[in-house]
């Protein structure tokens, strides 16, 4: 897990996601709406067929 006083760059869970790819180091990721009372923050979400179900 990433020091929180020095995090990555891009997304801070890109160290330990294993959907992360190349870009995941210079994007920080808007929250997505999914549902209700339910986001998600990846710059992958719309690839990735559980996160759209």
């Amino acid at each position: 897990m990433p020091s929180p006083l020095n995090p990555p760059s891009g997304c801070v869970f890109r160290t330990r996601c294993p959907l992360a790819i190349e870009a995941c180091a210079d994007v920080i990721p808007a929250p997505v709406p999914l549902g209700p009372d339910h986001v998600a923050s990846c710059i992958r979400t719309a690839e990735v067929p559980a996160l759209n179900s």
